[in-house]
């Protein structure tokens, strides 16, 4: 697989497209959402596309918690925990929990979050180590899992933290339009084509100035049977996955993306 020479690229937002996860990967993205924590909040809170997206999800996530009087979610790759502002408008009487690898995200989703009984707590979901905060009924991660590169381990965290029989929910970025949106670009970076089955690293600046370093803001665009598989070697049972189209991002910097809400069951007792 050849990548394209610095002279060949064009001059877009995506910066690097690769099929070879760098070592430093997971140290880039920590770097980056420190730096960015206050103008990415900041950012979450003036996208009010974004917020209708989130609030569906949450009603989404309510779906799966059933009858449950007060159901334990836990929100892992909480991010600013707008997702869990919205699920408590929701739910007043659950018991949210949000985990993230980023202490500066979670300084700000403590300070948004505020009285409203959302507990937030330090968590790296690719960490082989990771220990759950509780047993959920419902566990959700909203666009984390395709920045991540450990699948495997993310999965099984995911399954040590639900209960026997609860839900989880996965969102993330169709990966087939994906590869349709930036193919113009993918087929300079990567001058012999993109397998079909394999996952590919996108690194873009953030469409805004606010945004330091410009880079590298990653997702990892891989097969949607990737998490499938990972989720069954790990005890959990597919629901079925959903396909949503909702436009995010604010004035210039706004599009209608397609995104992928991909639902679990834990099968088993561990």
């Amino acid at each position: 697989m050849h990548t394209a020479n610095e002279t060949d690229r064009p001059q877009t937002r995506l910066l690097l497209a690769t099929l070879d996860i760098p070592a430093d990967y997971r140290a880039d993205r920590l770097r980056w959402w420190n730096t960015n924590s206050a103008s990415w909040s900041e950012h979450i809170d003036a996208d009010k596309n974004r917020g209708a997206f989130l609030a569906k999800l949450a009603r989404k996530a309510c779906e799966l918690a059933g009858g449950a009087e007060r159901p334990v979610v836990v929100d892992l790759g909480c991010g600013e925990a707008a997702f869990l502002r919205e699920l408590r408008r929701l739910m007043p009487a659950a018991v949210l929990r949000g985990v993230d690898f980023c202490p500066a995200m979670l300084a700000q989703a403590k300070a948004r979050s505020a009285d409203l009984g959302i507990d937030c707590a330090l968590g790296d979901l690719e960490d082989q180590g990771f220990t759950a905060p509780c047993k959920a009924d419902v566990v959700t991660a909203i666009l984390a899992m395709d920045e991540m590169d450990q699948l495997e381990a993310a999965f099984a965290n995911i399954s040590r933290t639900l209960a026997p029989g609860a839900g989880a929910m996965i969102v993330v970025m169709d990966p087939t339009r994906e590869r349709q949106r930036n193919k113009g670009e993918l087929d300079v970076w990567l001058t012999d084509g993109v397998p079909s089955d394999a996952p590919v690293l996108l690194v873009k600046t953030f469409p805004t100035r606010r945004m330091e370093p410009a880079a590298p803001y990653s997702r990892i665009v891989r097969p949607l049977d990737h998490y499938g598989d990972a989720a069954t070697r790990v005890g959990l049972g597919s629901q079925g996955v959903e396909q949503w189209t909702h436009r995010v991002g604010i004035g210039d910097y706004s599009d209608t993306l397609t995104f992928d809400v991909l639902t679990f069951r834990k099968l088993h007792q561990e």
